[in-house]
C-alpha cells in the first residue's frame, strides 16, 4: 500500500522527464552518410526539425540537423543532382571528372540534366539530318517544303525527310527556271520554256538547257543540240552520228533529214551525194531505229572538209578531232570510198585508189 502511494506520487515529473528526454533525444544530430560514395546520395544535406511533445509534463526543442540517406543510390549511369538522380552533369566535351553525356548525345540540358542530341539545328549537320526535333531533341529530316526553304537547303522536302531543290516545277519558278527534273530545277523541260520574245530555240533534251541556236537555223550535217535546231516544222532532226557508222562510238550529234521512201537514195532528199540511209538514234533518246541519212562513209566533219575540198597539210587536219575519218591527199582533205563514188560528194565525185577524188 505504501509502495502504490509512492508509485502515484512520483509518476507526473517523471512522465515530464522522460517526455522531455526523448524530445532531446530526438534532435540529435545525426552524422549525414559520409561512407557513401560521391553522388550515390539523393537526398539534400542540412535542414530544420521541430519537435514538441506533451503530457502530464511538458518538453519542446529545436535544432538544425542533416538530411537522410534513401534506402538505395540513383541506379547507374545515373547520378545525383540537387537531390534528383539525372544522365549528366555536364556536357561530353567538358573535362570535369564528374559524368558526362557521350558523343551520340553530347549536350546536357542544364535543366532536366538530360542528355540530348541537339539543341537547336545548329548542332544537326549530318545530311540529311539537318533538323533538331524540339520535343525529343534528336537530329531528324524535313518534314514540309518550307522548313527546307526557310534552312536556305531547297525548295522540296521528300518523304524520306531530304530536302532537295525541287519536287514539283512550281518550286523553280522563284529561280526563274521553268521545270523540275529528277529533284532539280532545269532551264527547259520543252521547247516552249525557251521563248525568246518572237525567237524560238530548242530545249536541249541531254541537258534540259536552251540551245543557243535560232530555230531552224542549223544546216545539214552540223551540229546541234535540239531538233528544233534543224527545222521549225519537223523535216530535219537532230541525230547521233557514230564512226565507224555503224557500232562505233559517238562522235556527236548532227542536223540530218529523215530518209526516204527508197531508203537507198538519199540524194533526194539530201540533194547532195555520200549519204546513206541508217538506224540512228536521236539525241536525248536511249531508243534507236530511227531512219536518217548521214554520212555513207565518214564523219559530218569528214564528209564537210571533202565537199569543200578543205586544204591540208596532213590527215589530223581533215575530219573530226583525234578520228581516223579522213585522209588529206594531194593537199586536199577526203576519204575512203569501199561502195564506189556513190560514197562520194559531189566536188570529189570519182573513187580512185580506194578514195574519193576530184
Amino acid at each position: 500500500m505504501r509502495h502504490h502511494e509512492l508509485t502515484g506520487s512520483l509518476t507526473p515529473p517523471i512522465v515530464g522527464l522522460l517526455a522531455g528526454c526523448l524530445t532531446a533525444c530526438t534532435l540529435t544530430e545525426v552524422p549525414f552518410c559520409e561512407d557513401q560514395p560521391s553522388h550515390r546520395t539523393c537526398r539534400d544535406a542540412g535542414g530544420e526539425g521541430e519537435g514538441e511533445g506533451e503530457g502530464e509534463g511538458e518538453g519542446e526543442g529545436e535544432g538544425e540537423g542533416e538530411g537522410e540517406c534513401p534506402e538505395a543510390p540513383c541506379d547507374e549511369p545515373l547520378v545525383c543532382d540537387d537531390a534528383e538522380c539525372v544522365a549528366c552533369l555536364h556536357d561530353a566535351n567538358d573535362a570535369a571528372a564528374d559524368p558526362g553525356c557521350t558523343a551520340d548525345e553530347p549536350f546536357c540540358d542544364e535543366l532536366s540534366r538530360a542528355c540530348w542530341s541537339c539543341r537547336t539545328d545548329d548542332d544537326c549537320p549530318a545530311d540529311p539530318l539537318f533538323f533538331c526535333d524540339t520535343e525529343d531533341h534528336a537530329c531528324r529530316g524535313c518534314e514540309s517544303d518550307l522548313e527546307c526553304e526557310d534552312a536556305a537547303l531547297g525548295g522540296g522536302c521528300l518523304e524520306s525527310g531530304e530536302c532537295v531543290p525541287c519536287d514539283e516545277d512550281d518550286d523553280c519558278e522563284p529561280l526563274g527556271l521553268h521545270g523540275c527534273l529528277e529533284n532539280e530545277c532545269v532551264e527547259c523541260s520543252e521547247d516552249a520554256d525557251c521563248t525568246d520574245g518572237d525567237t524560238q530555240h530548242g530545249c536541249d533534251p541531254r541537258t534540259n538547257t536552251c540551245s543557243p541556236n535560232d530555230a531552224g537555223d542549223v544546216s545539214q550535217c552540223h551540229q546541234c543540240v535540239s531538233d528544233l535546231d534543224c527545222s521549225d516544222d519537223g523535216t530535219s532532226a537532230c541525230v547521233v552520228v557514230s564512226f565507224p557508222i555503224e557500232g562505233g562510238d559517238e562522235v556527236g550529234t548532227y542536223c540530218t533529214m529523215p530518209c526516204p521512201e527508197l531508203p537507198d537514195d538519199c540524194l533526194d532528199v539530201v540533194g547532195s551525194r555520200g549519204y546513206a540511209c541508217r538506224s540512228v538514234q536521236r539525241r536525248g533518246d536511249e531508243l534507236t531505229g530511227y531512219d536518217f541519212c548521214v554520212p555513207a562513209r565518214t564523219t559530218c566533219e569528214g564528209y564537210l572538209d571533202a565537199l569543200t575540198t578543205q586544204a591540208c597539210g596532213e590527215s589530223a587536219n581533215c575530219g573530226a578531232d583525234g578520228i581516223a575519218d579522213a585522209v588529206c591527199i594531194d593537199d586536199i582533205c577526203t576519204y575512203a570510198c569501199p561502195g564506189g563514188a556513190a560514197d562520194c560528194p559531189p566536188s570529189q565525185a570519182s573513187c580512185e585508189a580506194g578514195n574519193c577524188q576530184p
